[in-house]
């Protein structure tokens, strides 16, 4: 009986050890530093001048991109990030447009919810490996009126950290910049993400 007790407890620490284990693994996992493309904005982020166009159907997104914006501008945790509106994108470094799938070529609509592009000074696409002048975010109408509300303020949000320099994250659920696709579980800008942000413009 004794040594049978003590085969008992020596399995219960086994199994414990082995779910401490485990909890460590995904602790670990959870808190992957989220992904930086390389570059970023040239401009300081401590005035970023936004536009965002009304013009097919960008107003009927008003209301998430906004919210999307101040999510960024005060997620709860230090970050230099402040947004400033314009009434124009002369000389903004972000401007938010609503596109019709037809905007994107057939081999890459299917599925699209929004896309996010970089430009130097010039304004020429660019990479965003290096750094930029200004960016531009296109929310597919087809595709996002699919969404419910949480989940479109979500992929504007996730742009918007794209703009700032931000790659996806699709092996963490718990990141803004984990993409749809690959089970993103928030809907708005995380430590994690809010981390790499200040570590990315200090």
């Amino acid at each position: 009986m004794i040594e049978s007790r003590r085969n008992v407890s020596i399995s219960k620490v086994f199994v414990v050890l082995v779910a401490i284990f485990f909890f460590s693994i995904n602790s670990v996992s959870a808190s992957t530093a989220t992904p930086v493309f390389g570059g970023k904005y040239t401009r300081e982020i401590g005035r970023i001048s936004w536009y965002m166009s009304y013009a097919n159907n960008g107003g009927w997104y008003e209301y998430q991109i906004i919210n999307a914006v101040n999510n960024w501008q005060s997620p709860g945790w230090y970050n230099p990030i402040v947004f400033v509106a314009a009434s124009s994108n002369a000389g903004t470094m972000m401007d938010i447009y609503a596109k019709n799938e037809t905007f994107w070529p057939t081999n890459i609509r299917v599925g699209l919810l929004a896309e996010t592009r970089f430009y130097n000074g010039s304004g020429t696409q660019m990479n965003p490996y290096t750094d930029y002048v200004y960016t531009e975010v296109f929310i597919n109408d087809t595709t996002m009126h699919n969404l419910n509300v949480d989940n479109m303020r979500g992929t504007i949000a996730h742009e918007i950290g794209h703009t700032l320099g931000l790659a996806h994250n699709n092996s963490n659920p718990q990141s803004i910049m984990c993409q749809t696709g690959y089970g993103r579980s928030v809907q708005t800008v995380q430590q994690i993400d809010n981390t790499a942000i200040v570590n990315l413009y200090s």
